[in-house]
């Protein structure tokens, strides 16, 4: 399961939130969720 927001309006965190409050929990079967600024694409950097 791989699921990403891009948290540009409220909407788009709120539903960030709802994916959250709809995962399982289960001890066996561990989640991560990592959260981070985004960092510079490809492009942006061959431009630098």
């Amino acid at each position: 399961m791989n699921q990403q927001f891009h948290l540009v309006s409220d909407a788009v965190k709120q539903n960030a939130i709802n994916f959250i409050r709809d995962l399982p929990v289960d001890q066996k079967r561990l989640l991560i969720l990592d959260i981070k600024e985004m960092k510079r694409t490809a492009e942006q950097s061959r431009k630098m």
